[in-house]
């Protein structure tokens, strides 16, 4: 099985930042910088359905999507200027979109999880399955 490189894994936890997690823009710049480290300690930061926030997401979606398409470079400025990302992947766009629409409303929630490393992916991560406290079944 081949191994991620580091750029990939960060793209990966960029990504995360807005699709998995919504932080709290105070909480951004930290955040960012974990990713840069490989540290998921970042992704215990509550998702958007656990801030309560799914109906505006949801109500987001289309514009978001075209946003994320349509406007990719602005958002990666924006992101760049903004925030210090360097880079906002592709698949970020609308999720990215969808953060800086609702940043306002984002308070910072942390969740509990554990994350189980399969065998066959020993330290490659991303494959890893986040699980939440007394869930049976990995998210």
């Amino acid at each position: 099985m081949k191994h991620l490189s580091k750029s990939d894994n960060v793209s990966i936890l960029i990504a995360q930042l807005f699709e998995d997690t919504f932080p709290a823009e105070e909480d951004l710049a930290d955040m960012v910088k974990q990713a840069l480290n490989l540290d998921l300690n970042f992704l215990e930061e509550e998702t958007h359905h656990g801030k309560g926030l799914t109906p505006q997401f949801c109500d987001l979606g289309k514009e978001a999507v075209k946003a994320g398409k349509d406007d990719i470079n602005a958002l990666r400025w924006q992101a760049r200027r903004l925030y210090g990302i360097l880079f906002l992947p592709f698949r970020a766009g609308n999720t990215f979109y969808t953060w800086s629409k609702l940043k306002g409303q984002i308070k910072a929630k942390r969740r509990q999880i554990t994350f189980f490393l399969s065998k066959q992916c020993q330290w490659q991560w991303p494959i890893c399955t986040p699980k939440r406290e007394g869930m049976r079944e990995g998210l």
